[in-house]
């Protein structure tokens, strides 16, 4: 029964990111491969301590049509910006 719970729960849940900011509108396109079946994931780091995750994420909410990451790492978070299914 605890198996089960935390199955569900991990499933529910991202595993890398510390919170879940996803960008509305992104299109849903499947991976060649079809829908979950992902080739890879990209990931945006700030490399400085002071430019926090959050900036590229209310970047990318602007831009992702012309450069995209499904995550967002600062020095002491990780924010999903795009569900990794796409």
């Amino acid at each position: 029964m605890l198996f089960t719970l935390c199955l569900v729960f991990s499933l529910s849940t991202s595993v890398f990111a510390d919170r879940i900011l996803l960008i509305p509108d992104v299109p849903k396109t499947p991976y060649r491969g079809g829908v979950g079946l992902y080739e890879g994931v990209v990931a945006h780091s700030t490399a400085t301590p002071e430019a926090p995750a959050i900036n590229i994420q209310r970047y990318e909410t602007r831009t992702w049509r012309n450069a995209f990451v499904h995550y967002a790492v600062d020095w002491n978070e990780t924010i999903q910006i795009a569900d990794t299914k796409y």
